[in-house]
This record gives structure tokens, sequence and C-alpha cells, in this order.
């Protein structure tokens, strides 16, 4: 824990945040006294449905310590460089906190990147500038269905149980026009026909002698 006294908040509603101005006090961290006004930034605000704070405490030898923290991480940047490998050298399963009704936050050491960028725009504001306002939640819009196979398939139109010539694929029109000319050609070549072929070559006389012994059978 870190214990902050005379700490000058001030309110920007645009932004939903207090940002500290001038020096404030360090009391206590975790279990060890302090008691010192030190320089620093201090954010605390809402965004997202989200609280998150930013903490940057610098000392009189120009060092310093950045912790940021949202609802499930916590970061730490810091010119005392054995603190981020300290961090960074606890397994990444062991750097969760639980907290109650199953709450919790993972912590992890990060670069001077974040802590440049966030004393960058205290300073701004120190010197009576303004921050850009925030940026809206960005709403994803919808992707234009891709044109496929399936959706540019004609479809067959039903009128009375019949379709429309103009509604039916080009492949189904080719199709029944191959199986009608198969089943003429199979009609063509059907086996009277192959047998009255097969009889026109036969002799007149054999067939004449084959007629004579079926009525001699009758007879008989």
């Amino acid at each position: 824990d870190i214990v902050f006294t005379d700490v000058n908040l001030q309110y920007y509603p645009a932004e939903r945040v207090y940002r500290s101005s001038g020096k404030f006090g360090l009391a206590f961290v975790g279990d060890r006294a302090v008691h010192k006004m030190i320089n620093g930034y201090l954010e605390f605000g809402h965004r997202m449905g989200s609280d998150y704070m930013n903490i940057y405490l610098k000392t009189s030898y120009n060092d310093y310590v950045y912790i940021t923290y949202t609802t499930t991480l916590m970061e730490v940047a810091s010119s005392f460089t054995d603190i981020v490998e300290i961090i960074n050298g606890i397994p990444s399963t062991k750097r969760k906190i639980l907290g109650e009704n199953y709450t919790y936050y993972v912590y992890d050491g990060i670069n001077e990147m974040k802590a440049k960028a966030f004393v960058q725009r205290m300073k701004i504001l120190e010197e009576g500038g303004t921050l850009p306002p925030p940026e809206p939640p960005k709403i994803r819009e919808e992707e234009p269905q891709e044109n496929n196979a399936e959706n540019d398939k004609p479809t067959i139109e039903m009128d009375n149980g019949s379709a429309s010539p103009g509604s039916i694929p080009q492949e189904v029109l080719d199709f029944e026009e191959n199986q009608k000319e198969k089943k003429n050609k199979k009609s063509d070549d059907s086996i009277p026909e192959a047998v009255e072929e097969k009889s026109s070559n036969i002799p007149q006389e054999v067939l004449d002698f084959e007629n004579q012994q079926g009525k001699g059978k009758k007879n008989k």
C-alpha cells in the first residue's frame, strides 16, 4: 500500500479524471514510513467502464518509479532497473494477485515509454496547455458480406409446380438436353431394330427354310 498526503487534486469533467498539481506528501510505502514531500504526478480516472490510475514518483536524484493500474493489470517502470528485473524474473503464472469476489490483477514490468508519455501529458497541463479530448469508444462496423459461390447461385422460382426457363441455371438446361439426346440415341439403338437389321443380312433362302420348319412343327 502507498499512502499520500497533502495532495492538491483538480477535476477535469470532460475526461472524468482527477490530476494532482504541485508537490504532495509520501507518508507510507507498505509498512515503511517516509513522510516527505516529493515531486511527481497522480492521476485517477474512469474510462470505458473501468477505473484506472497513474502514479509517477520522482526523487531529488531524478530517479523515478511509475505505476499504472487498471482493473486487471498493474505495470511498473522505473529508473531502478533492478525493480523491473525482479518483477519480470517472477514466473508469469505467479504474478497474479487474487482479490475479493473472484477479482484479480496481474502485475508486469515495462520499459520507460509509458512513463515518458504520461509525464509529457502532465507537463502540457502544467504549462497551461490542453489535452485533446478522449477518443470515443470505437464501434465495430459490420463488414460487407463477401460474394461467394453459395450466394451467387441463382434460385429456381416455382410457379404452379414448374420453373420458368429464365430462372433455371444454364447448367441444368444443358444437363437436361444431354439426357434427352442420350435417351433418343438409346431408343434408336433398341433391340427390335437391331434384330431387324440383323435379319436383313440373312439370305432369303435361309429365312424361307426357317419359316417352313416352323410351320411343320405347328402341324405336328
